[in-house]
């Protein structure tokens, strides 16, 4: 919400394309993840509180790469709970993986990203989750 409140303003593109603009959405974006953790985890919803964990955890790691090229938050966005998906459950879920192709297409169709940066995010999006995974729900 608040990008689109800045939007409004003139502040910043519904994109927000300037890297430097970033930050304080990507940490707003965290804090929503941090909360929403602590009510998955006050619920005793584990499916949820690690995939909040996963969220925050890749949005940490756009938010550092951030600062050091530009990364496509969509691919990362969609790679992440994808990747949840088939961690839980395997082969039936790996059809989902065509949607990451797409959304790397569209952003770089719309000259948001270029084809590396869609693919950075997504490789952020696959390992950090996998990684928070292991940690949190180990098989």
């Amino acid at each position: 919400m608040p990008i689109v409140i800045q939007a409004k303003r003139g502040i910043v593109d519904l994109d927000v394309s300037n890297q430097e603009q970033r930050l304080r959405f990507f940490l707003f974006a965290i804090l929503c993840y941090i909360f929403a953790y602590g009510v998955y985890w006050w619920l005793a919803s584990d499916v949820m509180r690690i995939l909040a964990a996963a969220y925050i955890t890749v949005t940490t790691g756009v938010t550092i790469t951030n600062e050091y090229t530009k990364v496509s938050v969509h691919a990362a966005g969609i790679a992440g709970p994808s990747t949840a998906l088939i961690y839980m459950y395997g082969v039936p879920a790996l059809p989902i993986i065509a949607i990451w192709g797409l959304v790397v297409w569209a952003r770089s169709t719309l000259k948001q990203h270029s084809i590396a940066q869609g693919i950075l995010g997504i490789l952020l999006g696959v390992l950090i989750t996998v990684a928070t995974y292991f940690v949190l729900y180990p098989l």
